[in-house]
């Protein structure tokens, strides 16, 4: 490619750049740029079907016209680089398909130099409406052409800046809900800024809070400021309830723990009851299942002020069964009492001599069943020797000590014979009496009757026995 060429092209690209920059800057077409067509309409035409550029008849037929002076002098002065604005002679950036822009500074547009911008806008010679751009931060701007609505996003960030750095805040006491004295303090309203348009007072409200998670465990308060009175008191409202009702979920919860203490109280005494009662045939067997079950039954918070009541019901009925009880009891220990006198004048033997017939039958019965106990009595009772051999007999079966200590020093063969007779006796009875209360089912006992203790028949019955044994003992000898 040839110098002349070269030199005719990159004119060519200046004269479209500067076209197209100056049409930029006029915000209409005022220099028409050729397009890619016509271009290649106009490179056509001049090679003339030239194959190199040797063959080009004419190189400067492919040179673009210069633009006219005039017309480009009209259009930088009536959009000149630069235009004063708030006294200072600023650049004015042209970007195709937008508004001219001026930008402002950081350091000018926080010290509030905005508030002078004249409100019908900025405009270049030629009349075209500016857009203004003024920076608040790093990364913060705020574009308008419309100066009053610009005014507006200004006033409103300079005075939220105001509040950003309101940071020394009076302190507000936060209420104690486990304090009955203690309440939610009323609203502070403190003066934080001025307006930067109007210089109004800019007003601040602090309230106690309820928390972040309103449930009732969460008793921590928290401080909010706000710049809307009406939020202030709706919030503080709301603390004032939420405190009342944690107050009242308070007092329930001791109230509720209260109430369990008191029926684990009374669950202790239905147990002691348990105890007292559970062998107890006088008092009926359904009054006794409900007893136990009760007195073993889980209880919580929950269902401790139902428990009470069942409880005391229970416990109603029970007394007054126990009251019944006690009447069949007396008559069983009178009838008891009177067997017994009269037992002891079967036995014919009183004092040591039945203490001894006592604990020979509490010893046989402890290592034996009554029926061999018996069986054993029977034999030493009837047997053919004398006295000594039975009580070394007794000694070697039952063992020795305590009362059955001065049995083996009897020294009268009556006092032997009667001992073991009473012994005898005494093993039977407690047999008798195993027997009916294995029978019983759970039914309440009747008064004792004393022709139950009739031992009289009994005896009678050993006697009978001893005398057989002895007889046929003696025909053998």
């Amino acid at each position: 490619m040839s110098a002349s060429l070269t030199s005719v092209l990159e004119a060519n690209r200046l004269v479209r750049q500067r076209a197209k920059d100056l049409n930029d800057r006029a915000g209409e077409i005022i220099f028409l740029v050729p397009s890619s067509d016509q271009l290649q309409e106009l490179v056509a035409k001049c090679l003339d079907g030239a194959r190199c550029v040797s063959e080009i008849p004419d190189v400067e037929c492919l040179r673009l016209p210069s633009l006219d002076e005039a017309q480009e002098a009209q259009v930088l002065a009536h959009c000149p680089d630069t235009i004063m604005v708030l006294g200072k002679e600023r650049t004015v950036e042209y970007n195709p398909g937008c508004k001219p822009i001026v930008l402002i500074g950081k350091d000018e547009t926080r010290a509030g130099i905005w508030k002078d911008l004249p409100d019908e806008g900025v405009f270049l010679p030629n009349g075209r409406l500016v857009m203004l751009k003024l920076l608040w931060g790093a990364w913060e701007q705020f574009g308008e052409s419309y100066v009053p609505a610009l005014k507006e996003q200004l006033a409103k960030k300079a005075n939220e800046h105001q509040w950003e750095m309101f940071t020394d805040r009076p302190e507000i006491a936060l209420p104690d809900p486990m304090d009955p004295d203690s309440q939610v303090q009323c609203v502070k309203d403190v003066e934080y800024g001025k307006c930067v348009v109007t210089s109004a007072p800019l007003i601040a409200y602090g309230t106690a809070a309820t928390p972040l998670h309103t449930h009732w465990e969460d008793r921590n308060f928290r401080v909010v400021w706000t710049r809307d009175m009406h939020q202030a008191y709706e919030l503080h409202a709301q603390a004032v309830s939420h405190i009342e009702n944690l107050r009242a979920l308070k007092a329930r919860e001791i109230e509720s723990k209260r109430k369990y203490n008191e029926a684990r109280k009374v669950q202790d005494e239905l147990r002691q009851l348990v105890a007292k009662h559970c062998e107890d045939g006088f008092i009926p067997q359904n009054l006794r299942s409900r007893l136990n079950t009760l007195a073993y039954d889980l209880m919580c918070d929950f269902n401790a002020e139902r428990y009470m009541r069942k409880a005391e019901q229970l416990k109603a009925q029970l007394v007054a069964a126990d009251k019944d009880a006690e009447v069949k009891r007396e008559e069983e220990r009178k009838a008891q009492q009177i067997a017994d006198a009269r037992n002891i004048e079967i036995y014919g033997i009183a004092g040591n001599l039945l203490a001894m017939a006592r604990t020979l039958a509490e010893r046989a019965m402890e290592s034996l069943d009554p029926d061999t106990a018996e069986e054993i009595f029977m034999e030493e009772l009837t047997a053919p020797y004398g006295k000594d051999r039975r009580q070394d007999a007794i000694r070697k079966r039952f063992g020795n000590g305590g009362s059955t200590s001065v049995f083996y020093a009897l020294s009268k063969a009556p006092n032997v014979n009667a001992v073991l007779e009473a012994a005898m006796t005494l093993v039977n009875e407690a047999k008798v009496k195993a027997a009916q209360k294995a029978t019983q089912t759970n039914k309440p006992q009747t008064p004792a009757d004393p022709s139950r203790f009739d031992m009289g028949r009994l005896f009678g019955g050993v006697a009978k026995e001893a005398k057989r044994r002895g007889g046929r003992k003696g025909k053998r000898r």
